[in-house]
């Protein structure tokens, strides 16, 4: 019976520390698995991170194209938008026979039915130059007539 209690006793002990390794087993579990959930969070808020800076960054590109595409060497900056500039080609074609009629009809130009719409529109939107806007003289509205 002696060797029975011993037996029991050992058995008793065996059982107990088995019982302390499954608790430890068990709060080690507990522990990873808190770790791989504040883990995951970390990825997941990385992720938006790295999303919101591609966006950010996405933007950032087409504003940067949108600036670079309205800039046309045709074009003159008025700050509120561009301009294009009227192409002054037929004034310079009228030559000497024009300049000999008088300064009143020179300065009147062509007749308006020798003119296409597009050049009657064209001479609508002329401007002075470049200098002239920048000159602080006044703001060109679109489709403003200068005399």
């Amino acid at each position: 019976m002696e060797q029975r209690k011993c037996e029991n006793t050992d058995d008793t002990k065996q059982n107990k520390r088995r019982e302390e390794q499954i608790a430890d087993d068990t709060k080690q579990i507990a522990d990873d698995t808190k770790q791989i959930a504040d883990d995951t969070k970390q990825i997941a808020d990385d992720t938006k991170q790295i999303e919101d800076d591609t966006k950010q960054i996405e933007d950032d590109t087409k504003q940067k194209k949108r600036r670079q595409s309205s800039w046309d060497p045709n074009s003159v900056g008025l700050g509120l938008g561009y301009f294009e500039r009227a192409k002054l080609s037929h004034s310079s074609d009228r030559g000497r026979h024009e300049a000999d009629r008088g300064r009143h009809e020179a300065d009147r130009g062509r007749h308006e039915a020798d003119r296409g719409p597009h050049e009657a529109e064209e001479e609508k939107t002329k401007f002075l130059g470049p200098q002239f806007c920048r000159s602080g003289i006044g703001i060109l509205r679109k489709g403003e007539v200068i005399p």
